[in-house]
């Protein structure tokens, strides 16, 4: 592995990626501007350790199929660091903080701004331990009506076995989904996540949970919901969610905190537990 690696105040266009680090540890990506990037303006493979992604702008212009990721970390179990406290496919300790990332967007139609996500759901591979804050997300504004076939597709995501993340201060707008934990079975899903002080502002789904075990949803804020219908935490028909808490999140003209409910299936969710759960809300909805 490399380590040690400091990219300050560069700049790219028309790149594919500004950084590509591969199996690297003690990074720090600041102050860097890419523009019109094809694949990832700040990429991370193969596993990384102790790394920091800040005060760095993403921007592609409208009208132009952008970036897939603005900010990507990815474990793949099958390449192994050397010299590194991380366990195969391990990455550890990232810290995302105070970048703007616009128009994250792809011909697929799935951008994220940022992702967190392995190679192997149902392996070794994971992202342990990570920081996002403070960051804003966001399609071009001037989408008017919202499109939502081009619009960013993702704001934050969470793919596969990611554990131990806080996701706070952000704010995504103007996107299909804010915050979206996925995977491909519960033993290969997001863990012990906290989504906290978050502002999302035309949104199609806030928050979207897949498979997802102890999330904690608090002190969040959603305004101008592009359908009325949503709910701020949904969820997928094939969704295998346990333990989530929402409390004293400002909900302005969505349907609700939770949706879909009897769409959840799997051996850790009951209807009991979903009731339990509905019990324990403390938020505030606004009806327009």
């Amino acid at each position: 592995s490399v380590s040690n690696i400091q990219t300050i105040n560069c700049m790219s266009e028309y790149a594919e990626d500004l950084t590509a680090y591969r199996r690297c540890k003690n990074t720090i990506v600041s102050g860097c501007y890419a523009h019109n990037t094809y694949n990832s303006p700040f990429d991370h493979w193969d596993t990384a350790e102790n790394a920091i992604i800040t005060d760095c702008i993403a921007i592609n212009d409208e009208g132009t199929f952008g970036y897939k990721q603005g900010i990507q970390f990815t474990s793949d179990e099958t390449t192994i660091p050397e010299n590194t406290t991380t366990g195969a496919g391990e990455s550890l300790n990232v810290i995302i903080s105070n970048n703007i990332l616009v128009n994250p967007n792809s011909e697929e139609g799935f951008g994220a701004g940022v992702i967190l996500n392995v190679v192997n759901p149902t392996g070794t591979s994971k992202v342990k331990s990570a920081t996002i804050t403070g960051n804003i997300i966001r399609s071009h504004e001037q989408l008017s009506p919202f499109d939502v076939s081009i619009m960013l597709y993702y704001g934050v995501v969470l793919d596969g076995d990611i554990s131990n993340v806080t996701i706070t201060g952000n704010t995504i707008e103007y996107a299909n989904r804010g915050i979206s934990l996925s995977g491909d079975n519960t033993e290969a899903c997001s863990t012990n996540i906290t989504i906290n002080a978050n502002t999302f502002n035309k949104i199609l789904e806030p928050v979207r949970v897949n498979f997802g075990d102890t999330i904690l949803i608090t002190g969040n804020t959603a305004i101008n919901p592009i359908d009325v219908n949503k709910y701020f935490v949904n969820y997928a028909g094939n969704s295998n969610a346990t333990n989530i808490i929402a409390l004293q999140n400002i909900n302005t003209g969505y349907s609700g905190q939770f949706g879909r409910f009897t769409n959840i299936r799997g051996s850790n969710t009951t209807a009991d537990t979903l009731e339990i759960l509905k019990g324990i809300e403390s938020n505030i909805d606004l009806l327009p």
